[in-house]
Parts: C-alpha cells; structure tokens; sequence
C-alpha cells in the first residue's frame, strides 16, 4: 500500500499541476492608490482617469475606490480620446455602500493600442463618492500616466452616447486624479514547464504503483 505521505504529495502535485493550467493570477499594470479627496458626484455624473498606452496592452479587470450611498449600481466605462470612440460601453457594478472600497469590473477583454490615450471612467446611478488625488502609484505592461495634460474629464453619464461627450474637467485637477487600479493577464505557464510537471507527476504514480504491488 502506498503511504499516506505518498498519496498527499501525489494529490498535492496532480492539483496544482491542475491549477497551474486553469489558473493565472492577474497583473496590477496601473495602480493609483491611497486616495486623499473623497469627491461627490450627483447621479448621472462622473470622472474619467486618463492612461496612456506605449504598446498594446490586453486588459481584463479596472477599479476604482468609490461608494454610493444607498448601494445600487455604478457604471464603469473606457472612452479612446485618441479615436473619440467608446470601446467599452458602460457596464453596471455593484457599488460598495457606507464606506468607500474598490469594486471592479472584472471578466472584460480589451486592447489597448499603442499610442492611444484613454480614460477609464465611473458614475453612479445615485450620488457616489469617488477617491481622487492618490499619493501613491506605479505603472507597468505599457501603461502609464501622461506626463502632462490633459486632464481628467468629467462626463455625463446618463446614456452611453452622452459620456462620448466628456467635458474637459475644471476643478484644476492633475493627470492624477482618481483612484484606480488596472489588471492584466499574467502569462500562462511555459509548455516545457507544464510537461516537466506532468513527467515528475508520473513519475511519482509509477513510482507508487510498483511499490504497492510489492
């Protein structure tokens, strides 16, 4: 019979070579964190965080640390300045309610093209409060913050049409403006990594088989 010792590492080695396929943690390719000037925006109002883009860049998920009082929706949008085009219509997420935190839109799949700029954009179907001025950021996976200009925009959000209409924002505010986080894929494992695992997995098996036929 083969040993209790045996049979966990083979489970442990055969789930995460499992896991290992099925399973890629995401990237943090722009972070601006630690926000300091909870803002207000009535409802159908919002503000759009622009990114620039130095090399196509594949997204899946982008946040921003926000409530609304009351819960109910906020809608999370992407607009390309560069092409005056929104390549992701509004989408509803669940608001965080009483107290700001980071809600995400997550299961999305866009292309960033190089050279385009972009703001990532929020508002809320009620009154909503959004963390602006972080303190603190980082950039990575050919994202990163214009150096100057333009600003963030304020956009009326109440239909998708009218947030192509954003109006350049007039509160003074820097290219830095609200709190948000934007993720990447992270690589799927290397095939000769995948088979290495796979043959040590065998391995083990076989190893165990002829010990239990003893």
């Amino acid at each position: 019979m083969p040993s209790r010792r045996s049979l966990s590492f083979l489970l442990a080695a055969l789930a995460f070579f499992g896991s290992a396929i099925r399973a890629k943690a995401d990237i943090i390719a722009v972070s601006l964190d630690e926000t300091r000037d909870p803002t207000k925006f009535s409802a159908g109002l919002g503000i759009g965080q622009p990114v620039y883009a130095t090399a196509n860049t594949d997204i899946d998920s982008f946040g921003f640390f926000l409530d609304q009082v009351g819960g109910g929706d906020v809608n999370f949008f992407i607009y390309d300045a560069t092409t005056s085009a929104l390549v992701l219509a509004p989408e509803a997420v669940v608001a965080p309610s009483g107290t700001k935190d980071w809600a995400y839109l997550d299961g999305i799949s866009v292309t960033l093209n190089a050279g385009n700029l972009y703001y990532f954009g929020v508002y809320g179907d009620a009154t909503m409060t959004v963390g602006l001025d972080p303190t603190t950021s980082s950039f990575s996976d050919g994202l990163e913050l214009p150096a100057t200009g333009p600003a963030s925009l304020n956009f009326t959000g109440d239909t998708p049409g009218a947030a192509l209409t954003g109006l350049l924002n007039d509160d003074g505010l820097s290219t830095a403006d609200a709190g948000l986080r934007v993720y990447v894929p992270s690589p799927a494992p290397e095939p000769s990594s995948l088979v290495l695992l796979g043959t040590g997995v065998l391995a083990a098996a076989e190893a165990m088989r002829r010990r239990a036929k003893r």
